[in-house]
């Protein structure tokens, strides 16, 4: 009798022999009936056409198949390479004053996307520039080579500005005491700090010999911010009477003079600002109502110098002073501090242009506002080739741009990159790379 043996007919295995670590992958095998796994790693289903695997590190998959009824038995074989996450590092958490921008740096990785936030100067460079107006946690996701990623993030707490307050004080006669009491900081100074009986104290007692206005300084306990505010001491106006006799006592006279004392006008200028590089500010202190004439400092970058609330322009931080009167001539000032930063938004770069002549988009080049000068424009082709170069020009130039044209001859319709590096007004430079079309 002959024995008739059943052989496998042709076994195959499939599986993505690339993964990162982590995923989960199916290996699947075909051609048998029977199939039998191992491995030189961790393996948890050893039977069966596709099996499941987890693996931790590279690994070889086998499979021993038969054919049902047979003795005869196929071997076939698959190795998976797992690659590792990138340890992604978000950086250290921080902590900054309100209106202040920190740099964040991620490591780990060889690209990076940040979660999108409007206080980011970029999403996907390494270092971008944070200007939280409040306590924000950022996240990175960090990519290594092979396209595995991992994810971090860094918090970066906001200490908010303080507010200081005064009680107000009733008008006091000559020769008396009244206190002044201040809130809202840790530490106080108070100003002038003469026949003050205690200048460092938030609640202290004056007697002054002429009406005064006292000036506080606050600050919080890290130092971070300081607010001032006022209060006026005011002798009362009076009258004063002088009676006159003769020498001799037999007559005698009245006359009578009103002496006015003029309180001191207020003004708070307001807390730190912060202004995107090319763009204008409203000033709106706050004035008391006796005060009539304005007096700005480093108004050059103002619209005007006599108003009570100017439009400010400036391309680096500035510091602005106001000095204010009443029609008694006494007078006050108060200070507002204007940070400059540069954003995304100040910069527009387009993603297509037609170089066709025809007056319209053909040439491409940066355009914004709050720009100081391009530092380096370069355009590779799709071969990695450098098809045009220009340095240090201003934005907004079409004749410093690309013409499309490569050693003196047009380029056909295709995809180009670019990297644009920028130097805004406030001398922050920012670096793009991205991809324009040239359409023929």
């Amino acid at each position: 009798a002959v024995k008739v043996v059943a052989r496998v007919s042709k076994l195959t295995i499939e599986a993505k022999k690339d993964i990162c670590a982590g995923e989960t992958v199916e290996i699947r095998a075909s051609g048998a009936d029977q199939y039998q796994w191992s491995s030189t790693g961790s393996l948890q289903q050893t039977s069966g056409a596709v099996i499941t695997v987890k693996p931790t590190v590279s690994a070889l998959y086998k499979v021993v198949a038969k054919s049902n009824g047979g003795s005869i038995a196929d071997t076939a074989s698959v190795y998976i390479t797992v690659h590792a996450a990138p340890k992604v590092n978000a950086g250290a958490d921080m902590a900054i004053c309100k209106g202040e921008v920190q740099r964040l740096q991620a490591s780990g990785a060889t690209k990076y996307t940040w979660s999108a936030s409007p206080s980011l100067s970029c999403t996907t460079c390494e270092g971008p520039m944070a200007a939280p107006a409040a306590t924000t946690s950022f996240t990175v996701t960090g990519y290594s080579d092979y396209g595995c990623s991992a994810k971090d993030s860094v918090l970066i707490t906001v200490r908010k500005p303080i507010k200081v307050t005064v009680d107000p004080v009733d008008d006091i006669c000559i020769g008396k005491t009244v206190t002044l009491s201040a809130r809202g900081a840790d530490a106080y100074s108070w100003s002038p700090s003469v026949g003050v009986n205690n200048p460092t104290a938030a609640v202290t007692t004056v007697s002054p010999k002429v009406s005064t206005q006292y000036t506080v300084v606050g600050k919080d306990a890290a130092g971070c911010f300081a607010d001032t505010a006022k209060v006026q001491v005011t002798k009362v106006s009076t009258q004063y009477t002088v009676v006159g006799k003769d020498a001799a006592g037999c007559f005698a006279d009245t006359a009578k003079v009103q002496v006015t004392v003029w309180t001191t006008p207020t003004v708070e200028a307001g807390e730190v600002q912060t202004l995107a590089a090319g763009q204008t500010l409203k000033l709106k202190p706050t004035y008391s109502t006796d005060v009539t004439t304005y007096l700005w400092s480093n108004s050059q970058t103002l619209n005007c110098a006599d108003c009570p609330f100017p439009d400010a322009a400036p391309k680096n931080e500035t510091t602005y002073r106001v000095e204010v009167s009443n029609n008694g001539g006494c007078k006050a000032q108060d200070e507002v501090t204007v940070r400059v930063i540069c954003s995304n938004g100040n910069l527009f770069i387009p993603n297509t242009f037609s170089p066709n002549q025809d007056g319209r988009n053909d040439n491409f080049y940066p355009r914004g506002n709050g720009i100081g000068r391009i530092r380096s424009l370069k355009i590779y082709n799709r071969s990695g080739d450098l098809v045009f170069s220009n340095e240090n020009f201003q934005a907004n130039n079409p004749t410093a741009g690309w013409d499309g044209r490569y050693k003196g001859q047009q380029l056909p319709s295709d995809v180009f990159l670019y990297t644009c590096e920028v130097v805004c007004s406030n001398n922050e430079v920012l670096t793009y790379k991205g991809d324009v079309t040239l359409l023929r």
